[in-house]
């Protein structure tokens, strides 16, 4: 946890590092732990901040998604919702690409629950694209 958070010294130094254990320990787990689901909130942290790490943030969203499944969601999903719609016209071509993957997969998942969550940030894209400021990528 330490590594992944922004309220550290050492944050400038290990926060690459840190994202990157997280990504390999995520995509290595075979079920969801009570420490992995405390873990999560620092995503949303490090997102709030900025978004240098988008990237790889998605992906770890990614594995939340698939390993964690509802457990996950009953938890995180209003910060997961909340970080998905901070990105939206505030992120290149290649962040928006990599947002839309875990919305897809949330969408795949859930798709009785998920759309109703992502309201917020599907009005958002689509506001975006009727005035024509988003790019081909939604």
């Amino acid at each position: 946890a330490y590594s992944t958070s922004i309220n550290t010294t050492d944050e400038i130094y290990i926060l690459t590092d840190g994202l990157e254990l997280w990504e390999e320990t995520m995509h290595n787990a075979n079920q969801m732990t009570p420490e992995l689901l405390n873990l999560y909130p620092n995503i949303t942290r490090i997102m709030s901040r900025n978004f240098e790490h988008t990237e790889i943030c998605m992906s770890i969203i990614e594995s939340y998604l698939t390993l964690g499944k509802e457990s996950f969601l009953q938890v995180h999903i209003k910060d997961l919702v909340a970080v998905f719609s901070l990105t939206v016209g505030e992120v290149v071509d290649k962040g928006m690409k990599a947002v839309l993957r875990p919305v897809e997969l949330l969408l795949l998942l859930f798709p009785q629950e998920a759309p109703l969550h992502l309201e917020e940030f599907l009005n958002k894209c689509l506001n975006l694209i009727l005035i024509d400021k988003e790019s081909n990528i939604m």
